[in-house]
C-alpha cells in the first residue's frame, strides 16, 4: 500500500553542496518510483527540475555555511538563520498538512528535523529523521577541535565557549553571554528531538553517537547511491570539464598508478596526509579532485609540495556529478584520510559501486564499507599510519579487492535494499501511532 511521504530538507537540487543534496535526491526519486506519493519541501531555487515523479514545494529559507567559521560574528549569523528556517519550515509543514492527507514526515537535516519534532504532538503525524551529520552533538557541525587536530568528545558549556573564543585567551563578557544563548538553543534542540518517532542514522558510528544520547528508536539505513543518478539529472551539454584532462591523465595512468581523493579539500578529510606521504611513494600519482575553499590550508599545502619538490600531486577543482564516474575509473585506488570521524563517505560509496579498492582511516563510518585485508586497508589516523597503510595496500591484489567491493556495495548498500528498509520503517512507525 503506497504512503504519502513528506520529505523536509534544507537543501535539494538544483541546489548542490556536497553529499546531502544527492543523497536526498536519490532517496526522493527511489521512493516515488517504489509507488509512493512523495513530496518534498525545500529551498527556493532560480531552476527547477523537470518531468519529476513527485511534487515540490519551495520556500524561503536563510543560506548558511554547514561548517562555519568558529568567530562570533559567523556564529551569531548561523544562529539566526537557523531559527529562521525552524520557523519557516514550521509554518510551511503545517499548510501542507492541512492541503493533503500526510502519512509520515522523513527529515533530513538540522532545521528541518527540529521544526518538524516541534510540530509532531500537534499535528499527530509520525517523524522521522535521518541523521547524516553531527549537529545533534556539535553546533558548528564539524565535530572538530581545531587546537588539538582531534574530534570532540561532546559538547559542553566550557568547550563551546571556548570554540567561540577561538585564540582569544581573554574572558570575554560578551562571548560568555552569547555562550549561554547557544548552549541554551542547543538544550532546546535536543529536547526537541524526544518528539522524533524514528532514528535513521546512516552509519554504525552514528547509531552509537545516538545511543549515547539516550535517543531511542534507531534503526540504520545508508544513503542510497545510484550510478544513474548522475545520469538523470546532472548531465549537461556543457560538463567537458574530463576532456580538458582526458590526455594528460590518461597518459599517466599508462606509466604510473593513480590513487584518487574525491572531496573538499580541507584540514578535516586528511587531505595533509596525502601530501605530506607523496614523497615516499614518487611512483604513484595523487589525483586530488574537489573544492578548494580553505585558502590558508591550501597555503600551507603548497608550501610542503613545493618545499619537497614533489611532482607526483595533481589537483583538479571542482568537477560536476556527470564526470565523476571518469575518475573513479582511471583510479588504481580511492584513498579516504579523514582525520575527522566522517559519518558514511559518499566516496566511499563511489568507490564501492565502481569497484575500487579503498585505503581508509580506521574511523568514523569508514569500517561500514571497508573490510581490512578484503576489499582494501584501514589504517590507523595519522602520518605513518597512512604510510604504513599505503605500503600495504599497493602490494595486494587491485582487481580481487575491487570484486570485493563490489561484493559490499551490493550487499549491504543496494538500492532495493534500503529502499525495502525505510518502507518497513514507515510501516512500523505509521502502526505504532494508530
Amino acid at each position: 500500500m503506497s504512503k504519502n511521504v513528506l520529505i523536509v530538507s534544507e537543501i535539494f537540487p538544483p541546489i548542490i553542496k556536497g553529499g546531502a543534496a544527492s543523497s536526498v535526491y536519490s532517496l526522493v526519486t527511489s521512493l516515488a518510483e517504489s509507488g509512493q506519493n512523495i513530496s518534498i519541501l525545500t529551498a527556493k531555487s532560480k531552476d527547477e527540475l523537470q518531468n519529476i515523479g513527485f511534487s515540490i514545494y519551495r520556500v524561503d529559507i536563510r543560506e548558511y555555511y554547514f561548517y562555519s567559521e568558529k568567530g562570533l560574528p559567523q556564529t551569531l549569523s548561523k544562529l539566526i538563520s537557523l531559527i529562521h528556517n525552524i520557523k519557516v519550515f514550521r509554518k510551511e509543514i503545517k499548510h501542507i498538512v492541512k492541503r493533503q492527507k500526510v502519512n509520515i514526515i522523513h527529515t533530513q537535516l538540522f532545521a528541518s528535523t527540529v521544526a518538524a519534532a516541534n510540530l509532531r504532538k500537534k499535528l499527530k503525524i509520525p517523524v522521522v529523521a535521518t541523521i547524516r551529520g553531527y549537529w545533534t552533538e556539535c553546533f558548528f557541525i564539524e565535530k572538530w577541535n581545531d587546537d588539538n587536530n582531534k574530534p570532540c568528545e561532546g559538547c559542553s558549556f566550557k568547550r563551546l565557549y571556548n570554540c567561540l573564543r577561538k585564540n582569544n585567551k581573554r574572558f570575554n563578557l560578551i562571548l560568555f553571554f552569547n555562550t549561554i544563548i547557544i548552549y541554551t538553543f542547543m538544550y532546546w534542540v535536543r529536547k526537541q528531538l524526544k518528539n522524533v518517532d524514528c532514528f535513521l542514522p546512516i552509519s554504525e558510528h552514528f547509531k552509537n553517537m545516538l545511543i549515547k544520547r539516550n535517543m531511542e528508536s534507531i534503526y540504520i539505513v545508508p544513503n542510497i547511491f545510484e550510478d544513474s543518478y548522475y545520469k538523470k539529472y546532472f548531465t549537461k551539454k556543457k560538463d567537458n570539464i574530463f576532456s580538458d584532462n582526458d590526455e594528460e591523465l590518461k597518459g599517466i595512468k599508462a606509466n604510473k598508478k593513480i590513487a584518487l581523493y574525491m572531496g573538499r579539500v580541507r584540514k578535516a578529510k586528511g587531505v595533509s596526509l596525502i601530501i605530506e606521504n607523496a614523497i615516499n611513494f614518487p611512483d604513484i600519482v595523487f589525483l586530488i579532485v574537489g573544492d578548494k575553499d580553505h585558502i590558508d590550508f591550501l597555503k600551507n599545502l603548497e608550501k610542503i609540495i613545493i618545499d619537497n619538490n614533489l611532482k607526483n600531486i595533481i589537483f583538479i577543482d571542482w568537477i560536476p556529478y556527470s564526470v565523476i564516474k571518469k575518475y573513479y575509473e582511471l583510479a588504481d585506488i580511492v584513498i579516504l584520510p579523514f582525520l575527522r570521524e566522517e559519518p558514511l563517505s559518499r566516496s566511499m560509496l563511489e568507490a564501492l559501486c565502481f569497484g575500487k579498492p579503498i585505503l581508509a582511516s580506521n574511523m568514523g563510518g569508514n569500517p561500514d564499507g571497508v573490510i581490512d585485508g578484503v576489499n582494501g586497508v584501514l589504517f590507523t589516523p595519522g602520518k605513518e599510519g597512512f604510510k604504513e597503510g599505503m605500503r600495504r595496500i599497493m602490494n595486494m591484489d587491485f582487481e580481487k579487492m575491487g570484486k570485493e567491493s563490489m561484493k559490499i556495495f551490493n550487499e549491504k548498500f543496494n538500492k532495493g535494499l534500503l529502499i525495502q528498509k525505510y518502507l518497513d520503517v514507515y510501516d512500523k512507525v505509521i502502526d505504532n501511532t494508530k
